[in-house]
């Protein structure tokens, strides 16, 4: 007899606590996040897609959709946070959410195919330094280039000497030309 009421008492302390645990669990001001993650444009179910939680720019939690789409967050304590959601092929969505104590939020995410980026390539460069003194500029210029320029001077060059036409190397003073003699 002592036994079925050692059993009874053991067996009614268990529900206590039980019921207890449960009612603590109840009182929790955590938020539940779940939800079906979704093809925007033919509401097909998207498997594998990732369903993030950040705060303050820190991943806190994350869940993986299963072949029905659905997701599950584990639960979170009340505040601002950011939900972000992606699939390879489709673009993925950003949006701010704040939660409430103890929320129980059913989302639908809508994902659009579309490209999406796979890597990042983050570019470091230091400015030119520009120096305010200096203020002109400069160019090199080829034999060939400068040879190929007219000359301001040859028309009065032609009057004065009287030579009609221009002739290659006229200005060279390295060479003759008819009636030119070269510079000593």
């Amino acid at each position: 007899m002592r036994s079925r009421m050692s059993r009874k008492r053991v067996f009614f302390l268990t529900l206590c606590l039980c019921g207890i645990v449960l009612e603590a669990r109840a009182q929790s001001s955590d938020a539940k996040v779940e939800g079906t993650v979704r093809e925007a444009v033919l509401g097909s179910p998207i498997r594998g897609a990732k369903v993030e939680i950040l705060k303050d720019g820190i991943l806190t939690a994350a869940a993986e959709s299963d072949e029905r789409g659905s997701f599950s967050l584990p639960p979170l304590p009340p505040g601002k946070y950011v939900l972000r959601a992606g699939f390879s092929g489709y673009v993925a969505v950003e949006q701010d959410l704040e939660l409430k104590p103890r929320d129980a939020l059913d989302l639908v995410i809508g994902l659009l195919p579309g490209t999406t980026v796979q890597e990042r390539v983050e570019v470091t460069a230091a400015a030119p330094v520009i120096d305010p003194q200096r203020t002109g500029s400069s160019i090199n210029l080829t034999r060939e280039t400068l040879e190929s320029l007219p000359s301001p001077l040859a028309p009065v060059e032609m009057l004065v000497l009287g030579v009609k036409g221009r002739r290659r190397g006229f200005l060279d003073p390295t060479r003759s030309c008819g009636s030119c003699r070269p510079r000593s």
